[in-house]
C-alpha cells in the first residue's frame, strides 16, 4: 500500500468513526428529550456504575426530571400563533402583492400538520444542532417527514468534512405482503434503496437510480 492509499484509508476510517460517534451521542440526546424511560435509566445506571457496585445500584430508585424537553421547547419558540402562509409576486412599484389564487392552491397542497412538523424540525435543530426534513410530493399534496439525526448516516468528502457526499436513512416499507426495512441512499448524482440483503433497488419510477434533483439534470 502506498503512502497516499494509506492516508486515504485512514481518513475514511476516521470519518466513519466520527459519524458513528455522532449518531451515538444524538441517540442519547433524543432519548433524554423524549423521556424514554428505559434508555434514560440505562444511561443513569452506566454513570452510577463508575462509583457504585451493581448490587448497590439495584437498591436505588432511579427517578429523574426531564429538563431537556422543557429547555429545548422553550428555546425553539418561533411564534405563539400558527403561521399565516401566503404567496406573493413583485409588483411594478417594487412592492409585493399577495396572489390570492396561488395562496388558496398552496393551502390545499400543504400538509395539514405543517405547523406541528415545523415545530418538531425547529426543536430538533436546537437539540442536535441541525435538522433534516424530507419533503415528499404524493397524491397532489406536499408531505413532511422530520428525521431525528441519529437515524441518518452521513459521509463527507475526504478533503472537506463540511461537504456531504452521501446520506442514508432507514425506511419501513411493505414488500410481498410483509414489512421490510430498506435503506434509502442519496448521493450527489444517485438515488436508490438497499434491501435487507444489501441489494440495490430502484425507487418508484427512477429506474436509472439517478438523483432527480442533481444540479444540471
Amino acid at each position: 500500500m502506498t503512502p497516499t492509499e494509506m492516508i486515504t484509508l485512514t481518513t475514511k476510517e476516521f470519518l466513519y468513526n466520527q459519524d458513528e460517534a455522532r449518531k451515538e451521542i444524538h441517540e442519547k440526546f433524543y432519548h433524554y428529550y423524549k423521556g424514554n424511560d428505559a434508555q434514560v435509566k440505562e444511561y443513569l445506571t452506566s454513570a452510577l456504575s463508575i462509583t457504585y457496585s451493581a448490587d448497590r445500584i439495584s437498591q436505588f430508585q432511579l427517578n429523574y426530571i426531564n429538563i431537556t424537553n422543557k429547555l429545548i421547547n422553550q428555546l425553539a419558540v418561533i411564534y405563539k400563533q400558527p403561521a399565516t402562509r401566503k404567496l406573493a409576486k413583485l409588483g411594478n412599484d417594487g412592492k409585493y402583492i399577495v396572489d390570492e389564487k396561488a395562496t388558496e392552491y398552496l393551502k390545499k397542497i400543504l400538509p395539514i400538520d405543517i405547523n406541528t412538523q415545523d415545530k418538531t424540525a425547529h426543536r430538533f435543530a436546537k437539540l442536535f444542532g441541525s435538522s433534516f426534513t424530507q419533503v415528499l410530493f404524493k397524491d397532489g399534496t406536499i408531505k413532511y417527514r422530520v428525521h431525528p439525526n441519529q437515524q441518518l448516516t452521513i459521509r463527507c468528502e475526504e478533503d472537506d468534512i463540511e461537504k456531504m457526499n452521501l446520506l442514508m436513512y432507514d425506511r419501513e416499507c411493505n414488500k410481498d405482503g410483509r414489512p421490510e426495512i430498506t435503506t434509502v441512499v442519496w448521493t450527489e448524482d444517485a438515488h436508490y434503496k438497499l434491501d435487507e440483503l444489501g441489494n440495490i433497488e430502484s425507487i418508484e419510477n427512477n429506474e436509472a437510480n439517478v438523483n432527480p434533483y442533481e444540479c444540471g439534470a
